[in-house]
């Protein structure tokens, strides 16, 4: 084929190409302002979302912290890794900033000036790793065959400890005195869902490097973990399928024992569920050796006494993995020996320190706020507000033209810019949804999704846009959504009974819904979210002051630490590679001849000249 035939295939190509582009942008076009023309004639939609009560933010904060003065702390972490002969070279870090704020008779004052950074509160690790240990990492249950698989699944690890990082950060903030809220770069509920499918990899795998742990109260056995998976420090459990055996469990590790016919009373069950209940912790103990019950030759079942030190024992070895990762110069993937931390366990590890955090924080009056920027969430539009409409805080029909809650919501507030001023809120509510479908013409309006719907009344979220511009109301800050841990004092009164259908048929769900009401503490959250941004930083307006400096702080340390760690790993692996004359796997080749390419590309270039 000759160079002019081959020449006009190729524009002939790019016409079509160009021609095709311009014809599907501008169907694009229509579509959008057919969305856009769809949300305008659904402004009752609005009535799912709140402003700011000053005057009641006040009240709150008085009567939530008293009056003093606190820190706020941001929290951030960041992470990379590197490949060297035949190594990996994982870089973690999670980095703190705080800054003062005043609880008086006058109000809430956030100094958001006097921001500096928390180093005593940060975490850092560098972790080695040679490739063929990431086998036992991933207990063999992941093959990589091809490049993409293979990055896929090793950047799962950093991940992982990136997350313990900025969890112990956390956990750290939370004990340390005067620190009143803390503000996580995380969806707290979506990092607890993620973590768990984790932690129930593990617990079916039956063995775990964690038992070899020992803490002043013993080792962590499997029963520990799968008791804490669930319980935790000792959290409200739903009475519903498939809660209500962990919650009698719960009520027998407080009591100390029940009779058969009193479980009926305690969980509200019938006397037939009681019975099938009775005979499945029968079966869990024969299934734990019998660590669980206390054979005592009655009705009345009875956990034996260790069993009750199981928080302890999983919440010390927890912590002594995080420490070591972040406090000390060990391998924090190594065990007693040659025992290696599964990807599996680290998540279980972070699902327990999660627990350990809302704990605190519940206990100590701290307002935990995990903040998420860049979401593709849909549960606002497709299970909340389906939701609204049935209990009437939506009147009249509807229809969405988005599926997506942060452009959805991002459309609403500027096409209805003269009706909804900033700062504003939606109305607050269970984390479950997220779990849920909503459907408009059924009865039950709520289904689970998947299989099951997760556990409610243990994360409550909403989405706020704090600024608009001067220039023009119409433009906004971004739509972001914040979650908090259910806090049973102030978001009692808004749980609501429901019937949703799950796998398991359709089951009581009591879950938390703002509705037409106003809970204090979102209304004081938004005060709070409003005080701490900046609006003088583009990146930070609308967002967070105290996470904005946390993000650079945490890819600046990041970057500077794989550059040193990096040439020092060079210099060690490099001289062996020299010595060994086994150049050919101290690199990866795509990076070898990417390097090469560079090189003859420059001396082209000298040569041009």
């Amino acid at each position: 084929m000759s160079f002019s035939s081959d020449k006009r295939k190729y524009e002939s190509m790019y016409n079509r190409m160009s021609r095709k582009l311009v014809t599907e942008s501008s169907e694009l076009s229509d579509r959008f302002v057919q969305r856009l023309s769809g949300i305008r004639e659904n402004s009752q939609v609005l009535t799912a979302v709140k402003g700011l009560d000053q005057a009641l933010a006040f009240r709150t904060a008085l009567e939530y912290f008293g009056k003093g003065e606190y820190t706020s702390v941001g929290i951030d972490g960041s992470m990379d890794y590197d490949e060297r002969l035949e190594t990996l070279l994982f870089y973690v870090n999670a980095s703190a900033y705080s800054a003062p704020f005043l609880v008086s008779g006058d109000g809430i004052k956030v100094s958001i000036k006097e921001i500096r950074r928390s180093v005593g509160l940060s975490s850092y690790a560098a972790v080695p790793l040679w490739l063929e240990d990431l086998s036992d990492i991933f207990m063999n249950q992941e093959a990589a065959e091809t490049e993409y698989d293979f990055h896929t699944s090793i950047e799962k690890i950093p991940f992982a400890l990136m997350t313990m990082a900025e969890i112990w950060t956390a956990l750290n903030s939370a004990r340390t005195p005067g620190v009143k809220l803390i503000f996580m770069d995380r969806p707290l509920y979506g990092t607890y869902t993620s973590a768990l499918k984790d932690l129930r990899v593990m617990l079916r795998s039956g063995i775990s490097a964690l038992t070899k742990i020992k803490t002043q109260y013993g080792s962590p056995s499997m029963l520990d973990m799968s008791l804490a998976s669930i319980i935790g420090p000792g959290f409200s459990i739903p009475k519903r399928v498939p809660y209500q055996i962990y919650g009698l469990l719960s009520t027998l590790i407080s009591r100390g024992s029940l009779s058969e016919s009193s479980i009926s009373e305690e969980l509200a069950v019938s006397h037939e569920d009681a019975a099938r209940l009775y005979k499945w912790i029968s079966k869990k103990d024969a299934e734990s050796g019998g660590e669980l019950l206390d054979d005592s030759g009655t009705s009345s079942l009875k956990v034996k006494d260790g069993v009750k030190n199981y928080w302890k024992r999983v919440i010390s070895a927890s912590e002594y993995v995080a420490r070591k990762a972040f406090e000390t110069d060990e391998h924090p993937l190594k065990v007693r020996g040659n025992a290696w931390l599964t990807i599996y366990e680290l998540n279980a590890i972070n699902v327990f320190l999660l627990f350990e955090l809302v704990w605190e924080s519940l206990k100590n009056r701290i307002l935990l706020v995990g903040i998420t920027k860049d979401t593709a969430a849909s549960d606002f539009t497709r299970s909340l507000l389906p939701f609204s409409q049935s209990t009437g805080i939506i009147k009249g029909p509807y229809q969405l033209s988005f599926r997506n809650d942060r452009g959805f919501l991002t459309v609403l507030a500027a096409v209805n810019y003269e009706k909804l001023k900033t700062p504003w809120r939606t109305i607050s509510y269970d984390s479950s949804f997220a779990s849920m479908n909503g459907n408009q013409d059924s009865t039950p309006v709520l289904g689970a999704a998947r299989k099951y719907i997760s556990r409610e009344k243990f994360f409550v979220k909403s989405y706020f846009q704090l600024r608009t511009f001067a220039t023009d109301p119409q433009m906004r800050s971004p739509v972001f959504a914040y979650d908090r841990p259910f806090m049973e004092d102030y978001d009692l009164y808004f749980v609501k009974g429901t019937t949703a259908r799950s796998r398991s048929g359709i089951v009581n769900v009591e879950i938390f819904f703002e509705g037409g009401g106003m809970n204090k503490i979102d209304n004081l959250l938004l005060y709070l979210l409003l005080s701490s941004d900046n609006p003088e930083v583009l990146e930070a307006c609308g967002h967070n002051q105290l996470l904005y400096m946390a993000d650079k702080q945490v890819k600046y340390e990041i970057k500077m630490a794989k550059n040193a760690l990096k040439g020092i790993a060079d210099l060690q692996l490099g001289a062996l590679a020299r010595k060994e004359r086994i150049f050919s796997i101290s690199r990866r080749f795509r990076d070898l001849r990417a390097e090469s390419e560079r090189l003859r590309e420059e001396g082209a270039g000298r040569e041009a000249r």
